[in-house]
């Protein structure tokens, strides 16, 4: 779909490597029963649509990235970049299943 069309995507050249990604951290860790999700930022300084700005932040600009996390070790088994607003009313796209 073009720019500025419902639906979408500025990430759609990135999904197929975003869920092989995403699948493979499935199967190599089995997680505690103590989940987190946070979110981070990852620094970037150019030009890009998708980049945030959080004053507040100890990183201020760069991009926002969903994290599904194990408490007790930290690693995480699933992400998700923030690419703005969409149609879900602020849901996420994790399954916990």
């Amino acid at each position: 779909m073009p720019r500025g069309e419902a639906g979408y995507d500025s990430l759609h050249k990135l999904l197929p490597v975003i869920d092989a990604l995403n699948s493979r951290l499935k199967e190599v860790y089995i997680p505690s029963s103590v989940m987190a999700v946070d979110e981070s930022v990852v620094p970037f300084k150019g030009r890009s649509s998708m980049k945030q700005s959080m004053p507040m932040k100890p990183v201020k600009r760069g991009y926002k990235v969903w994290c599904l996390a194990d408490s007790r070790t930290g690693f995480v088994s699933q992400f998700d970049i923030y690419s703005g607003r969409s149609d879900k009313q602020g849901y996420s796209s994790f399954s916990l299943g």
